[in-house]
C-alpha cells in the first residue's frame, strides 16, 4: 500500500470518531428523577443519633495536670463555681468534660480552653522565655462544687 493510502484511512477514522464524539456532547442528556418523599416518610424515618461525648480515654487523669491557685481563680471559684486548671496541649472541651467525670465524679456544665502564650523572661545578660500552657476554666453546677469541695476535705 502507498503511503497516501494509508494515510487517507487514518484521517478518515479520525474525523469519524470525532463526529461521533461531538453527537454525543451535543445529545441532550436525560433528566434524573428524583424520588419524592412525603412528610409522612420523613417522620416515619429514624431519626440520626444524637451527638455523644467522646469515649472515655485512658489517659484522663495525664489529661488534667495541675490546679491553678492565684487570687482570681479562687475569687471564680468561690462566687462562680468555676475551678480553673492546667490541662494538656491535645486535650479539647470534650476530652476536658470526660476526664473530670470520671476522675471527680462531677458533671460539668461548660468548659472554656485557652491557650496561654509564652512570655519573655530576661535575669541580668541573659534572655530566655517561660513555656506557655494550656488552661481550661470547667464551670460546675453548685451542688457539684460542694460535693467536689466536700471530697477534697476529707483527703
Amino acid at each position: 500500500m502507498p503511503a497516501s493510502k494509508k494515510v487517507a484511512e487514518v484521517t478518515a477514522e479520525e474525523t469519524k470518531k470525532e463526529a461521533e464524539t461531538e453527537e454525543k456532547k451535543a445529545a441532550p442528556k436525560k433528566a434524573v428523577k428524583k424520588e419524592k418523599v412525603s412528610k409522612k416518610e420523613k417522620a416515619a424515618a429514624p431519626a440520626p443519633e444524637e451527638k455523644k461525648y467522646a469515649a472515655p480515654t485512658n489517659f484522663s487523669l495525664d489529661l488534667i495536670r495541675s490546679p491553678i491557685v492565684t487570687e482570681k481563680t479562687m475569687k471564680l471559684q468561690n462566687e462562680l463555681n468555676t475551678i480553673v486548671v492546667k490541662v494538656a496541649p491535645e486535650a479539647n472541651k470534650t476530652s476536658i468534660m470526660i476526664a473530670f467525670e470520671q476522675i471527680f465524679n462531677v458533671k460539668p456544665l461548660s468548659v472554656r480552653v485557652v491557650n496561654v502564650l509564652p512570655k519573655d523572661k530576661r535575669v541580668g545578660r541573659y534572655q530566655g522565655k517561660v513555656s506557655g500552657y494550656k488552661k481550661a476554666y470547667v464551670t460546675l453546677s453548685k451542688e457539684d462544687k460542694e460535693k467536689l469541695s466536700a471530697a477534697q476535705e476529707t483527703k
